[in-house]
């Protein structure tokens, strides 16, 4: 199933719009160019396409294109019509060679020729002198306005077929949805502002431009995939820690699901659901550095046996800040045993003091705990479960979190499920002696 029909209109009336202008460009063009700017032209369309097939992942869902520094090189170093020429062929280009569905391919390459195009035009009004002619403060005047202008172009497109797909208002979600890309995108202008200065006297200095730009991109590429093994890494040992007692086997996987969906429905910005989704990954990672002669014992633990256990929160927090790519749920790790009343642990936090991350969190993994076998109980049946997460209510749950999770589990039965596939040895044992 496509794009819905008001998606569709409003993406064929920017290819028609984007048409229109590359038509305006080349009638008020002079021609024929010259040779430097055919070369500088097609130079340029190379490095468009390049830069669009090899996008960077900066997070899991979100990626960013490198294009927009040889777009603006482009502006400031073209004739118009070769400017929307060359990036038109270069994104028209890369769309080929990464097919994907054709819709999608027409609306960006149309963006990316939009944006040049008032780009090309700011230029055209506020540096009507050439490039190697023009003093700073004329060159200044020229290239600010339209690398802002290039830039507001392409997110105001972005958003407004976001809200028509979603059916939201726009510019509603503009700023979780661009925040963070932007300094990317402010050092791509720089970028190409810095490339313009070198091929101003010779052309073919363009081409020098490629060489470092490839190492700087395999540079950053590597360093997002580093991060991102680093984070798998520290999913897996949240893993492993889960392995080492088989009665709360994929307790930490649970959890991080509930937490996201939780955080989503309480209103949370995307990139903060995604960290208490990380956060409650690995929120048990410190019971590592728990003995299994305490983490696994069958019945009620001594003074000392239940310190070390509480300690696990404090031990994970410490685990976490050496990854850089988890610093910022080392808070939400350390305060998921925290309780609304004040009684938690590790620091007795209460209220608002406790992240909302960790309030979220500390639901989640209540309940799963209530609904699955562990070492020393049986799990407790959906109705007491739901029972005891009520009586936690403005004690040890904060009310608006715990509302909206019953609300959650009324809604997503799948969630409201025992976990019982591992048969309680204590219990059989106790149920044997009852019945000598």
């Amino acid at each position: 199933m496509g794009p819905p029909r008001r998606v569709r209109w409003f993406v064929w009336a920017v290819v028609v719009l984007a048409l229109a202008t590359t038509a305006s460009a080349f009638f008020r063009g002079s021609f024929p160019p010259s040779g430097r700017d055919l070369f500088a032209a097609l130079l340029l369309a190379v490095v468009t396409a390049l830069a669009r097939f090899l996008p960077v992942q900066l997070a899991p869902r979100t990626q960013v294109t490198v294009d927009s520094a040889a777009a603006f090189v482009s502006v400031l170093l073209l004739p118009p019509y070769l400017a929307v020429t060359a990036v038109g062929l270069g994104l028209g280009v890369a769309s080929l060679v990464r097919p994907s569905i054709f819709i999608q391919q027409a609306f960006n390459v149309a963006m990316g020729v939009l944006a040049v195009a008032v780009g090309a035009l700011i230029v055209d009004r506020f540096l009507p002198v050439p490039i190697d002619e023009a003093s700073d403060l004329d060159l200044l005047k020229g290239v600010l306005p339209a690398a802002l202008a290039m830039w507001s172009v392409n997110t105001l497109l972005v958003d407004a077929v976001i809200a028509l797909q979603q059916r939201r208002r726009l510019f509603e979600r503009w700023w979780p949805t661009h925040r963070l890309g932007i300094w990317q995108e402010i050092s791509l202008y720089l970028i190409g502002l810095l490339i313009l200065v070198s091929p101003v006297e010779h052309t073919w200095a363009l081409a020098l431009v490629i060489v470092p730009s490839a190492v700087v991109y395999r540079s950053l590429r590597d360093g997002v995939a580093l991060k991102f093994q680093t984070r798998r890494a520290l999913e897996e040992l949240a893993d492993v820690v889960d392995l080492r007692d088989r009665y709360t086997h994929a307790h930490c996987r649970r959890v991080g699901e509930m937490s996201q969906l939780l955080a989503r429905r309480l209103g949370f910005e995307p990139e903060e659901v995604e960290r208490i989704y990380l956060a409650a990954r690995v929120h048990d990672v410190g019971k590592i550095g728990i003995k299994s002669t305490v983490l696994l014992k069958p019945g009620d633990l001594s003074e000392p046996e239940w310190l070390e256990m509480r300690s696990h929160p404090e031990v994970g927090a410490r685990i976490i800040e050496k990854f850089p790519e988890f610093t910022h749920g080392k808070e939400l790790v350390l305060s998921h045993h925290e309780r609304w009343d004040g009684d938690g642990y590790p620091r007795g936090l209460a209220g608002t003091e406790i992240p909302a991350g960790a309030r979220v969190i500390a639901v989640a993994d209540a309940w799963d705990a209530m609904v699955s076998h562990r070492a020393y109980r049986r799990a407790m049946d959906l109705e007491l479960a739901f029972a005891e997460m009520e009586r936690g209510r403005g004690s040890q749950f904060e009310p608006r979190v715990l509302d909206a999770f019953l609300l959650l589990l009324k809604e997503r039965p799948e969630l409201a499920v025992q976990h019982t596939e591992i048969i309680q040895e204590v219990d059989i044992a106790e149920e044997q002696c009852s019945a000598g």
